[in-house]
């Protein structure tokens, strides 16, 4: 019978975890890695298409400019931005200097908890001890989360 309980409660606890992010890219340049999302993925973006995903081994942010599906061109002439960090290193690699990125953000639900995924492909990210990047082969999915969609998790304004 005590079996039977754990396997019951092993069942549902695993049936409660929510959706995972992932990231993966392939690095070219001064560092050539291949790079997936360990299994301690955190991560979200907001409606401003503020993209944060962190596992262990690597960081990545995009300030996507917002969270409209398509393309859009991060860095020099572009709108946005995009921040890779190996937290092995410390390196960090970025698109401000002459580092440049397409995004495409895919087509999605607005409301929370929704997926939100797509693909990125960067060319000439300078990190802070001058090493120069590529991204080849860039995916990734995460989860909308913004207080805006939620009412209740907005505070009301003052004197409401």
């Amino acid at each position: 019978m005590t079996s039977r309980k754990i396997l019951v409660l092993t069942v549902l606890a695993a049936g409660c975890v929510g959706p995972q992010s992932t990231f993966a890219f392939d690095l070219t340049g001064d560092v050539t890695t291949r790079v997936r999302s360990g299994a301690n993925v955190r991560g979200e973006v907001d409606d401003a298409g503020y993209l944060a995903l962190d596992d262990d081994a690597y960081g990545l942010k995009i300030e996507l400019g917002g969270l409209g599906p398509g393309s859009r061109t991060l860095g020099k002439g572009g709108a946005g931005s995009l921040v890779l960090m190996s937290k092995a290193s410390g390196d960090v690699f970025e698109t401000a200097g002459e580092g440049t990125c397409t995004v495409w953000v895919d087509p999605h639900e607005s409301t929370n908890g929704s997926a939100i995924s797509g693909w990125f492909t960067c060319t000439t990210l300078g990190s802070t001890s001058g090493k120069i990047v590529d991204v080849k082969g860039g995916r990734f999915t995460t989860y909308l989360n913004d207080t805006a969609n939620n009412p209740s998790q907005t505070p009301p304004a003052p004197g409401v």
